[in-house]
């Protein structure tokens, strides 16, 4: 666990419920932000959205930062 804590991975497990899933954060986000309580799959795709949208967005900030030099 030691391990992945360093990386900037970001797991989730899911966990079968009657017709569904609840989701859960595994671990902390690399940026100190603290995993969420159980969510429901709205909640998870409202949470997976934003994470891949900041993601691209430190992506293309690193395409840019690269391309100025």
């Amino acid at each position: 666990m030691s391990l992945l804590r360093r990386t900037s991975c970001i797991i989730f497990y899911s966990f079968p419920i009657e017709d569904g899933y609840l989701w859960f954060q595994a671990l902390p986000e690399p940026g100190g932000r603290q995993p969420g309580s159980v969510l429901r799959p709205s909640e998870f795709m409202s949470i997976l959205t934003d994470l891949i949208g900041r993601l691209r967005g430190a992506h293309a900030g690193n395409k840019f930062s690269m391309a100025a030099r």
